[in-house]
């Protein structure tokens, strides 16, 4: 019933939708394309997909060999215009996802901007040894404002866009059809154990809107490290002795909670929204939880993205005493997808020549 309410919205959101494509598409509105590697990581659906995880994987693959950039609009942040991410650059400043990649990949450029053209043009006019070769756009499949050399879109296995629909009735930011747009689809948070049958249905479903090649990842999760001086050092092997308050501001945090749950002797979840800013009052509900908690052995625990959000509370007294860690995870392609994944990353880097 609420489906057939919201039907006439969703109609008409999908028509704005398709005629401002239409308008990047034929001209009348102005797409701006480059002569260097732009690679833009973007999803149709809203939230939920993986991009810094991507970000991430593609920042370890190229940092070694290019000096890479990325610029991202820094959602949710509290400033404007174009900012360059320094080491003492705050989340309010630069956005949570920025400040991460900040602090993951220090030797790395990253810079902030809701206008990507001018972004990528100043980020190209640093005049020293560190210029950017390649820039990586974060979030960018709806800036028809830049045409990138290479669209990555990320659809999440458990919510697959092919099964989603269109705002408000669905979770979709653009038709289906859009993801004829793409160079490249990476089905992301995978089960480890995905069978072929299962990769073969979604890829016929896929190649129904898109022609591009189509490759599988999951989630890696690596690790837990001590987020203040009253967290020791453990393993994930020591993980399974303990009970856990898992704090998370993600749009989908269901695979957080299933391997929190597998991994821990007890967990109690408090889910935020995603990009959630904590309060004073989001800290008295988290040690009021954590101290009700009966177990011996007790600790909270939190993604390295919602770390960042937190941190200006670890100079509360109370917070900081609690035993505090980040979940450390990353994206991992199956071993038939990365072989090919990454040759087609760097093929298409390939292709520009140093005088294109």
């Amino acid at each position: 019933m609420v489906k057939f309410l919201l039907s006439p919205i969703a109609l008409l959101y999908a028509l704005i939708v398709v005629l401002r494509n239409l308008c990047f598409d034929f001209g009348l509105l102005k797409s701006t394309s480059f002569d260097f590697p732009v690679i833009a990581v973007g999803n149709l659906r809203v939230g939920g997909t993986g991009k810094t995880p991507m970000v991430s994987y593609l920042l370890m693959m190229l940092q070694k060999r290019f000096n890479v950039a990325i610029l991202s609009r820094g959602y949710g942040r509290k400033t404007k215009g174009f900012l360059m991410a320094i080491e003492n650059s705050t989340a309010e400043q630069i956005g949570d996802e920025p400040k991460l990649i900040r602090f993951l990949f220090q030797d790395v450029t990253v810079a902030v901007d809701e206008k990507r053209v001018r972004g990528i043009e100043r980020l190209r006019s640093i005049e020293s040894d560190n210029g950017p070769e390649i820039i990586l756009l974060d979030d960018a499949m709806q800036h028809r404002s830049v045409n990138p050399g290479f669209l990555l879109l990320l659809t999440a296995y458990n919510k697959l866009f092919v099964n989603d629909y269109i705002l408000p009735i669905g979770r979709l930011r653009e038709p289906k059809s859009s993801a004829k747009r793409a160079h490249a689809i990476v089905v992301t948070k995978c089960p480890p154990a995905l069978s072929n049958a299962e990769r073969q249905q979604i890829e016929k479903r896929i190649a129904s809107h898109s022609n591009a090649p189509i490759f599988f990842a999951f989630e890696d999760y690596k690790g837990i490290r001590p987020l203040n001086t009253t967290a020791g050092e453990i393993t994930l092997h020591d993980l399974k002795h303990y009970s856990a308050v898992l704090i998370s501001g993600l749009a989908d945090p269901s695979n957080l909670e299933r391997w929190a749950k597998r991994n821990a002797q007890e967990i109690e979840h408090i889910a935020f929204k995603d990009h959630h800013w904590f309060s004073d009052d989001d800290l008295d509900m988290i040690v009021s939880v954590f101290v009700r908690m009966k177990a011996e052995k007790k600790l909270l625990l939190t993604t390295e993205k919602d770390a960042v959000r937190l941190n200006k509370l670890f100079q509360n007294k109370k917070f900081a005493d609690l035993p505090m860690y980040a979940i450390q995870h990353e994206m991992s392609f199956f071993e038939e997808d990365q072989v090919p994944f990454e040759k087609k990353i760097n093929d298409f880097i390939s292709s520009y020549s140093a005088d294109k």
